[in-house]
């Protein structure tokens, strides 16, 4: 494809006279150079001295969430959010140190004196430590209303935090703390890098953009990104080198629907210098797992199932150390493998043991976009306090057989109740459909189907605060929440809780459909969902959309 273009460009070019050997025009010619990998180390699942944490949820592992990579002290970061800290290993995978964190972290960077900073999306902060672990400074983060997907540390302008509306805010500008004011005033369009700003668009299927922004937002060159598959899904900013050539990701479906991921460099010419297919991993979700280095080298983080691999992308490479059939077990966990994961929601729910209610809609209510939404958000922030009779590490023999189950609360997980205290946000049921009074019609029912159940209502009675135990084929009646199809039927006003019949899959008799298939990505705005369906008994994880395309934004529930 690529010396069909360059043949087509080169005939043009003759036939407008133009010299192709005018310095503007080289850059156009130039065959892209192949990234090669090689294996650095790899670091074993566990909570033990140089290995990384494994939780898993519901529908979900997590891992390592980020990495930094610092060349000239020859040193890989890596944040070990399950096990609340950073591990710190050389370049040929000795743990050389570790350094303790809080609960929750998302992202981290270094800044020019070698510290630390590391991102607590959820606290809606942003702690720097030293290489002890000793806090020191801590920054709290403005309502972006957008979510918050990176913090990045520019050696030149200082410290930002990115939202996934592709915009940067300073928390420390030249070696100055700024306040929350500042950040509001410091707002700025793009990933910032050496007094320049990328902002990535995906302009349609067929092509991207990379627009190089000065401070005020005006476009100083934009560089175009042209498909390798079918289309362009994703297209993501992953960093600048020393000698300022910029570095890209983008995914591509191909014609048989299967996902491809590319690396690209670009110099700030436009020119395409060097991609590769790489590998990428279902096996845990990962916020960042890919970085620059000032050398140009891209380092990635790749978690398989049996460890986690770290490797390096260069060029120049004649005889990588991955080849055969090391090189193909990097591809080897392109989709999710149902026997790896707790189900995100149950099979099947037996009549006589259903605690929802039942009743069948002959047609649907119109619900608005604006509706959907508010009862989503109404959902994700609502405040509560639980006690100890809300909270169980386990139901005991005699209570678990009147549940129905048994019933847990507390585990790893952000944001699951283990001690008395008020939390935010209507926590994770196995089987629910809690409704919220004064936001929702229809809810669970009680125990022995006794009325019906709402949140506040339930914990006020003595019900537990969620259920995270995904065991059984039904939720129990002797907790409030909701689970990932529980939430979406509360947010689109379905009078019962729907699983794989929300997108008309496994119906049952006289039930209506609910939904429609769109014909394009494009189609997708706030509300909808994104359903991946696994044929039973296999876990069935389902996802919610909160930005539309180009800037994909989802989250397993």
């Amino acid at each position: 494809m690529l010396t069909k273009k360059i043949t087509i460009w080169y005939l043009a070019a003759l036939a407008l006279g133009i010299g192709l050997l005018n310095p503007k025009c080289l850059s156009a010619q130039i065959v892209p150079k192949q990234f090669a990998p090689v294996e650095m180390f790899q670091i074993g699942w566990g909570n033990g001295s140089g290995q990384v944490g494994l939780l898993k949820v519901p529908g979900e592992n997590y891992g390592p969430q980020s990495f930094y990579v610092d060349e000239g002290a020859s040193k890989v970061y890596i944040l070990d959010s399950t096990n609340q800290r950073i591990m710190v290993y050389d370049l040929t995978g000795t743990l050389l140190s570790f350094i303790p964190i809080s609960e929750g972290a998302d992202d981290l960077c270094m800044g020019n004196g070698g510290n630390l900073y590391v991102l607590y999306t959820t606290e809606r902060s942003v702690v720097e430590y030293n290489s002890i672990g000793s806090v020191i400074s801590t920054y709290p983060l403005i309502d972006a209303k957008s979510p918050v997907i990176a913090i990045h540390f520019d050696t030149e302008q200082g410290l930002f935090f990115v939202t996934a509306d592709e915009n940067s805010y300073p928390l420390l500008k030249k070696g100055v703390k700024g306040s929350l004011t500042d950040q509001v005033k410091g707002k700025t369009i793009g990933a910032a890098r050496n007094n320049n700003y990328f902002f990535l668009e995906r302009k349609n299927p067929s092509e991207g953009s990379i627009r190089i922004l000065d401070s005020e937002g005006k476009v100083k060159m934009e560089i175009p990104v042209k498909k390798n598959e079918q289309r362009i899904d994703t297209l993501t900013f992953i960093g600048i080198d020393n000698g300022k050539n910029l570095y890209v990701e983008t995914e591509e479906p191909t014609s048989s629907s299967e996902l491809k991921r590319y690396i690209r460099e670009y110099d700030l010419n436009g020119a395409l210098l060097a991609e590769a297919l790489i590998p990428y991993s279902n096996y845990v979700y990962t916020l960042k797992d890919l970085r620059v280095g000032g050398s140009g080298k891209i380092y990635q983080l790749l978690p398989l199932r049996e460890n986690v691999k770290v490797l390096a992308w260069g060029l120049g490479i004649t005889s990588s150390t991955l080849s055969g059939e090391s090189f193909q077990e990097l591809f080897s966990y392109p989709t999710k493998r149902p026997e790896d994961f707790m189900p995100g929601f149950p099979i099947t729910i037996p009549a006589e043991k259903s605690e929802i209610q039942t009743q069948v809609l002959s047609q649907t209510n119109p619900i608005s976009q604006a509706q959907i939404m508010s009862v989503a958000e109404a959902y994700k922030s609502h405040p509560f306090s639980v006690g100890k009779e809300n909270i169980t590490t386990g139901t005991d023999a005699s209570l678990t057989q009147f549940c129905g189950k048994e019933v847990i609360t507390c585990t790893p997980i952000r944001g699951s109740a283990c001690s008395p205290g008020s939390y935010t946000g209507i926590p994770y049921k196995w089987g629910g459909f809690t409704g919220i009074t004064g936001v929702t019609q229809y809810s669970d029912t009680g125990c022995n189907g006794e009325g019906v159940l709402f949140f506040d209502e339930g914990l006020a009675e003595g019900a537990f605060a969620g259920d995270v135990n995904c065991t059984g084929d039904f939720g129990s009646c002797c907790a409030v929440g909701v689970d990932c199809t529980g939430l979406v039927s509360q947010a689109w006003g379905l009078s019962r809780k729907y699983g794989n019949d929300l997108a008309c899959h496994d119906l049952q008799p006289g039930t209506s459909c609910v939904s429609c298939a769109l014909p394009l990505q494009e189609n997708v705005i706030p509300g909808d969902i994104l359903f991946k369906y696994v044929p039973p008994p296999a876990c069935r994880p389902c996802t919610v959309g909160f930005l539309p395309p180009p800037k994909w934004n989802v989250r397993g529930i």
